[in-house]
């Protein structure tokens, strides 16, 4: 073998490893983002949901009431600016005269990027509305009739509803953004209840 063709040799092997290592480092630099990504989420929306219903358990030992209930259960979705507004009170509602409400924010997340981005959006009329990181509502059951039972989207990923023993039910649905698995898909609704 004469000196070149080793040389060639020598050189195909250093590029080849060289090439592993990229591909190696860039595998531990760069990992699949996917799968964590989603994850993310997914927590980010239990974690909302969860602060949500806390929010209004607060509004209820506050004020002895729920929002926007009048004698019977009501489904309403974050993107309501009604709801908003009363888990958010904001300047111009503080100052409106006759206002009764000691004005207390129950509920805080962080600005949206954008009116599809996750967190609360000020739309350009000052009403607040809040996204799930897929830029969706969340949607609220509240007890309305006050009986301590409400139904919700059924957990055990049918298409069905559930009664549980509650006043407040939030919940998500999810990336895909349908309510309940359908079409034989998994069920991938966020649930905060």
């Amino acid at each position: 073998m004469s000196a070149s063709s080793e040389k060639r040799i020598k050189l195909m092997f250093g590029m080849i490893g060289i090439a592993l290592l990229v591909f190696f480092l860039g595998s531990i630099v760069f990992p699949s983002s996917t799968t964590p990504r989603s994850h993310i989420r997914e927590a980010q929306a239990r974690e909302t949901g969860a602060e949500l219903r806390s929010a209004i358990e607060n509004y209820y030992a506050e004020y002895k009431r729920l929002p926007l209930v009048e004698g019977k259960d009501l489904v309403v979705d974050t993107h309501s600016s009604r709801l908003m507004r009363e888990l958010i009170p904001t300047e111009s509602q503080i100052l409106t005269p006759n206002h009764s409400r000691r004005s207390i924010l129950f509920f805080s997340d962080r600005k949206a990027r954008g009116a599809h981005s996750a967190g609360i959006w000020r739309k350009d009329d000052g009403s607040l509305r809040l996204n799930d990181p897929w830029g969706r509502p969340y949607y609220v059951m509240l007890d309305g009739n006050y009986d301590n039972v409400i139904k919700v989207p059924d957990r055990a990923q049918t298409d069905e509803f559930e009664e549980l023993f509650g006043s407040v039910g939030v919940w998500s649905f999810g990336p895909n953004g349908v309510l309940g698995a359908g079409n034989g898909r998994r069920n991938d609704d966020i649930f905060a209840y």
